[in-house]
């Protein structure tokens, strides 16, 4: 299954982007992945089965992630597109065509933390 990242925002601290690099870098052995840092004009695509990172979204264990990712994969979805929202979150005409929300946190994240912490998350399912 193929995984692409949208990020709407761009990643600032030097030491979290290089754990990101070292994350993608790991994922890349499991599946093919791209990230893509785009601004809030850019259109998301509608290929494939899109997920939100968003506050409102699934809470799931890791186990759970695992899980949700494998049984997406074997109902015959080829590619998965995350969305991680900027300092703002994301604006609402993107929740408009019922994407998949999912949480990382209870908690509001920094956007760069956020990143980071999906990658290792999304590690941790693929392994």
């Amino acid at each position: 299954m193929n995984i692409e990242i949208l990020a709407i925002s761009k990643l600032k601290d030097p030491s979290i982007k290089s754990l990101c690099n070292h994350y993608m870098k790991r994922i890349k052995c499991f599946s093919p992945i791209e990230l893509r840092e785009i601004n809030l004009k850019t259109k998301i695509p509608n290929t494939g089965k899109l997920v939100l990172l968003d506050e409102t979204g699934e809470h799931l264990t890791s186990q759970g992630f695992a899980k949700w990712i494998q049984e997406t994969g074997d109902r015959g979805t080829h590619k998965l597109t995350f969305v991680i929202g900027g300092d703002s979150g994301l604006p609402p005409e993107v929740k408009e065509n019922k994407p998949y929300l999912l949480s990382l946190s209870k908690m509001t994240l920094k956007h760069d933390l956020a990143r980071l912490i999906f990658l290792e998350q999304l590690y941790r399912a693929l392994t």
